[in-house]
């Protein structure tokens, strides 16, 4: 429903304006964990890249805690949606938060260490800022070469199919 109103402008303005569309974030951003999971949701499954790109936006709204989710962003196959995704990290979050959240969470810095890898080695562009940035991130996390074990994905999934935008080490 809420991505339908971020495609539609409300009935007080005339045109798909930047304003309409950030006061609709906000709305979902109140939702707290319900409005993260409703981002989440449609930078990951939305056909529309429209969406895929306000769900970025909206993401990095949210701030440090969906660092995550946002690197799905940064794997999609449109251009516009990895822009997005690239300026909402970088307008939002910063490396030192981002190592402050992950220090909290040992556990999950070794798949976040396997998605960075991943995510470098994807033949789309990534700005220059942005790739500096999850070099940095990627190197200031590495303490030790133990955590480099990725999983291989061997089993087959729905998210295989040609149309998921879903990577299949999710």
């Amino acid at each position: 429903f809420f991505f339908l109103m971020i495609r539609r402008p409300p009935r007080s303005t005339q045109s798909r304006s930047s304003a309409a569309s950030d006061v609709y974030k906000r709305q979902i951003i109140q939702f707290g964990p319900q409005g993260e999971l409703l981002f989440i949701e449609g930078l990951t499954k939305d056909p529309n890249p429209l969406i895929r790109i306000e769900c970025a936006r909206g993401l990095g709204l949210f701030g440090v805690r969906t660092f995550r989710a946002l690197l799905f962003g940064l794997r999609d196959e449109d251009e516009s949606v990895r822009k997005a995704t690239s300026n909402s990290i970088k307008n939002n979050l910063s490396l030192e938060l981002v190592l402050a959240e992950f220090q909290q969470k040992p556990y999950q810095i070794p798949a976040l260490l396997c998605t960075i890898r991943e995510i470098l080695t994807l033949p789309y562009r990534l700005s220059d800022k942005t790739r500096e940035f999850l070099e940095n991130l990627f190197y200031s996390l590495q303490a030790d070469p133990e955590r480099m074990n990725c999983l291989l994905y061997t089993s087959p999934s729905p998210r295989d199919r040609q149309k998921s935008r879903m990577p299949s080490s999710a």
